[in-house]
């Protein structure tokens, strides 16, 4: 069992089906494709197992995201807006600030001169 987890399979029956032992064994990769699994009392001398299965995994659809139209108008509005974050973090920081502060900065500023100097659609 260690060496089918190893591989990335997963058995599905966790009871026995006979006595102590594992008769049944059904593994898949997709473990949330099988919703439930049930051991059910069998005519012969060992259980019998139910499962439900999803045939079809269900569909992740993409998240609304920005898409940004840049133009020749956003450009000289873009490049004053670096110069004044970079003349900004030069102010503000030093050798001895923290490399995550000054990053937040400028990931800040970045994504706030986009949002003001970009043309944006959201789709």
């Amino acid at each position: 069992m260690d060496d089918i987890k190893d591989v990335g399979w997963e058995q599905m029956v966790q009871e026995p089906t006979r006595g102590d032992n594992y008769l049944d064994l059904f593994m898949t990769n997709h473990p949330n494709l099988v919703p439930r699994t049930e051991i059910l009392p069998g005519l012969a001398d060992h259980d019998a197992i139910y499962m439900e299965l999803q045939i079809h995994p269900p569909r992740k659809y993409q998240p609304k995201h920005l898409i940004l139209i840049y133009t020749d108008e956003c450009k000289e509005p873009l490049k004053d807006a670096a110069r004044q974050l970079n003349n900004r973090i030069m102010s503000t920081f030093n050798e001895k600030s923290g490399v995550e502060d000054i990053w937040t900065e400028l990931k800040t500023g970045l994504s706030q001169a986009l949002t003001e100097h970009v043309l944006h659609q959201q789709i």
